[in-house]
């Protein structure tokens, strides 16, 4: 996982060529004049602008992926990531390329500007709270 500033993407270039085409988009277009919807920047590289209500509450269920690297760019306010690790439960089939778990460790942090989420990792994200 990569937790850092907007100001820094640059940074994580050379990891992989699709990552490199993400950030690339993410510097040349202003994200705020986009539609919800989904953007086909490459067939691998798929931008989803999306509107999130988000929960006060908390469920203990964290988002996994196995294909896709999952970029969190936050447009406005900011997001709690919770961090699911140690001991996991499959809570819902698998399917496409999102899965759900329960974990048996947590821990949290604000994300102002953005994270990466690489898949096949130990680790799982789902965010909540408040934007302002």
């Amino acid at each position: 996982m990569i937790y850092d500033h907007l100001l820094n993407l640059t940074h994580y270039k050379d990891i992989n060529p699709n990552l490199d085409l993400a950030i690339d988009y993410l510097l040349s277009h202003d994200l705020r004049n986009l539609d919800i919807g989904t953007y086909h920047i490459s067939p691998e590289v798929i931008l989803m602008v999306q509107s999130n209500q988000l929960s006060e509450s908390f469920d203990h269920i964290f988002e996994y992926h196995k294909k896709y690297l999952d970029i969190h760019y936050v447009i406005e306010g900011y997001e709690v990531i919770k961090l699911g690790k140690g001991d996991k439960v499959e809570v819902e089939e698998y399917l496409g390329d999102i899965g759900f778990v329960k974990c048996s460790e947590e821990t949290s942090f604000d994300l102002r500007d953005n994270y990466i989420a690489f898949p096949r990792r130990s680790s799982s994200a789902k965010w909540y709270g408040k934007s302002r």
